[in-house]
């Protein structure tokens, strides 16, 4: 039996390996990760292999969704700024969580609406003991503004 990797920012196929209330787990006995139960596809049951996406959810746990983000771990896209906080800007890269887009990754302020270039890794730095995924680091956003875009040629 192969042994299961989760992958923070990559689609995976991935086997339901507990069905609870909140939804399914997948992945095999060691590593799980959920799949909240209003992503889970209708019919889906035990050890049925479904196809997903991991990232980290608003309380910084993994967690796989069905939908395909704009970016994954490796590349980059032209993503549209959809708030800006006193802490950085939040991109709109097509899942219920924005991404984070610290100032000190930004070349210029941004606004809502704005277009950013943006390239999306996966910080390998330690994340201290209380970690509950070790395997499954924070995203870090590379990212530019393009203001207009040279890309699309918008504002």
């Amino acid at each position: 039996m192969r042994e299961t990797m989760i992958e923070l920012g990559k689609r995976q196929k991935l086997k339901i390996v507990k069905e609870v209330e909140f939804g399914v787990y997948l992945g095999d006995e060691k590593e799980k990760v959920l799949l909240p139960k209003k992503q889970v596809p209708e019919g889906a049951k035990k050890d049925d292999e479904l196809e997903v996406f991991i990232y980290r959810d608003s309380s910084d746990r993994p967690i796989a969704t069905v939908r395909t983000p704009k970016l994954m771990a490796g590349e980059t896209a032209v993503l549209s700024v959809s708030d800006v906080t006193d802490i950085g800007a939040f991109l709109d890269w097509g899942l219920e969580k924005d991404l984070f887009l610290p100032f000190k990754q930004q070349t210029a302020k941004v606004k809502p609406g704005d277009e950013c270039l943006v390239a999306l890794y996966i910080d390998k730095s330690s994340r201290g003991k209380g970690d509950p995924a070790p395997a499954l680091k924070k995203f870090k956003v590379v990212g530019g503004v393009c203001q207009p875009c040279p890309v699309t040629g918008r504002d």
